[in-house]
């Protein structure tokens, strides 16, 4: 599902669509299934598009062998493939092609064949997982995707001499956004090295971060800055010092100056204070929303990381909730003496949601473990009174709650959170 949803977003960005453009002359285009010469590019691209479809759906199916399998994956991508082309009728500027559906259905064919490949190492990992991936692997892996943003990728020369030039013509960085980029990839080693099982080990880190870098030269609109380059190898070398240290404060600490540079940037007091809106989302809804939902989509794994950092440093799951979003909101309210700021309730908010997501999900993470792994369940801990440690992120639970305080324990795979709820 999520490939899909990802295979319809980048082939109908930017979504503008407009019923007018509809032209009756391109209907015949979608019933010719006739090979078309198209460039070397957009033929790979075609192909490689489906290949991750083909080869995720074959991996989910329980009997990969059987021709039944075969053909239902295939009507299924022939259907999400020709469902794009009929789609861009309505989209001012495309040319709906049978030929792109063809090419698609050989990417998808592909990807079935590699989906029943043995592949010995990934089952053995999927045999040892424990359940669903905790909270730090979840957050590292979509900082990493964010790397990727606005997510279009194309096999274009002519966009990765674009991206080339537009990183020559900046050959200077600037100190907060290459502040960002070492801070956001401390966090993603930290996070890839908190918990277990570990889907990238410490050696692979460089190249990791290389082929994320080198993936951005070939997404639509994701610029390779050299801000970007420049934090990535600071980051590494820094790192070796990191990992010897209490990771968890100090990143705490980092992102907090994160915040504080990037809520107050450019640091221009104007002589009027603006207004601060209460309205939640409220200037996300204003302009381009794409941009909008991407910037509010930053902040929210930002947020998220602060928080978990702190659950790390040996705070509540519900205190480091609070304590991030009143950071937030007096941060916000500080912005109205500000130029060029939102001030706006959203960002109080957003950390609030990441905190509840947070609960939500390692809630049902340890229901999966006691349901498929009773032994890593009780490995895990919902057992008694826990220490907070760099390792096992674990809060210590009052055994009575104090009188007018009514208590909801929550037990976690790796913390267990007490929520206080004031009468």
């Amino acid at each position: 599902i999520a490939v899909s949803v990802l295979i319809v977003y980048g082939s109908l960005y930017p979504f503008n669509f407009d019923l007018a453009s509809f032209d009756r002359d391109m209907l015949p285009a979608l019933f010719d299934f006739r090979p078309q010469r198209i460039s070397r590019g957009d033929l790979l691209a075609n192909i490689v598009l489906f290949l991750p479809f083909g080869f995720f759906a074959m991996q989910a199916a329980e009997h990969r062998t059987r021709w039944t399998t075969w053909l239902f994956i295939l009507i299924a991508g022939f259907i999400l493939a020709h469902g794009v082309q009929i789609i861009q009728l309505v989209l001012p500027g495309r040319v709906p092609s049978s030929g792109d559906t063809l090419l698609n259905m050989v990417g998808c064919a592909l990807g079935c064949v590699l989906g029943t490949l043995r592949m010995p190492r990934l089952a053995a990992a999927a045999h040892t997982s424990m359940g669903p991936l905790p909270v730090p692997t979840i957050l590292a892996l979509f900082l990493l995707v964010w790397n990727l943003r606005p997510f279009i990728p194309s096999i274009d020369l002519q966009l990765l001499i674009n991206n080339i030039k537009y990183l020559i013509d900046s050959p200077i960085p600037h100190p907060l956004w290459t502040y960002q980029g070492v801070v956001t990839w401390l966090i993603i080693f930290h996070f890839l090295d908190s918990d277990e099982p570990l889907l990238v080990p410490e050696k692979h880190y460089p190249a990791l971060v290389f082929i994320t870098l080198a993936l951005g030269f070939f997404i639509v609109g994701n610029s390779v800055n050299i801000d970007r380059i420049a934090g990535a190898l600071i980051a590494l070398p820094l790192w070796r010092v990191v990992r010897r240290l209490q990771r968890p404060p100090l990143l705490s600490v980092l992102t907090f100056v994160l915040i504080v540079g990037i809520s107050f940037e450019p640091f221009e007091v104007q002589a009027v204070a603006g207004s601060f809106n209460w309205v939640p989302f409220s200037g996300a809804l204003n302009g381009n929303l794409l941009i909008n939902v991407l910037a509010t989509t930053k902040k929210l794994l930002l947020y998220g990381s602060l928080i978990w950092l702190l659950v790390q440093s040996g705070l509540r799951l519900s205190l480091a909730t609070i304590a991030v979003s009143a950071f937030l909101f007096i941060s916000e309210h500080l912005q109205v003496y500000f130029v060029g700021r939102t001030p706006e309730i959203t960002d109080a908010l957003l950390a609030l949601m990441a905190g509840i997501g947070f609960h939500f999900w390692e809630d049902f993470r340890l229901k999966s473990l006691e349901r498929f792994n009773p032994a890593a369940a009780a490995a895990v801990g919902a057992t008694g009174e826990q220490l907070v440690t760099d390792s096992e992120n674990v809060a210590i639970l009052d055994p009575e709650p104090p009188a007018g305080v009514q208590e909801l324990v929550v037990n976690f795979h790796r913390s267990q959170a007490s929520f206080c709820l004031l009468y």
